[in-house]
């Protein structure tokens, strides 16, 4: 799986990094990952693909989340005309990650 940002790959930066402890295993979290990201799919137009713990996302803005048995690592590279609304998006997805893992 090809990521786009710097910890990932060594090639862009980042324009949003967030990382959480991982409350549950592995797999738990993955599977509510993947239901929170289907839901950004559908309202935001992105396309998200899972590859074992990691996942990739497309669209407005592109980035990857990985997931191991201690924390949730996700980096977003936004596009040129979403910029401007990066506070939101940031907050956008940290209540999506609060409302996942509750």
């Amino acid at each position: 799986m090809n990521f786009i940002t710097t910890s990932f790959l060594g090639v862009h930066v980042a324009d949003i990094e967030i990382s959480r402890a991982n409350p549950y295993s592995k797999e738990e979290t993955i599977t509510r990952l993947q239901d929170m990201t289907q839901k950004m799919e559908d309202r935001l137009k992105l396309k998200v693909a899972w590859s074992g713990d990691q996942g990739q996302f497309s669209g407005p803005a592109k980035g990857a989340i990985r997931v191991s048995e201690s924390s949730i690592d996700i980096e977003v590279k936004l596009g040129l005309a979403v910029k401007l609304i990066k506070g939101k998006i940031a907050e956008g997805i940290e209540k999506g990650l609060d409302k996942a893992l509750s």
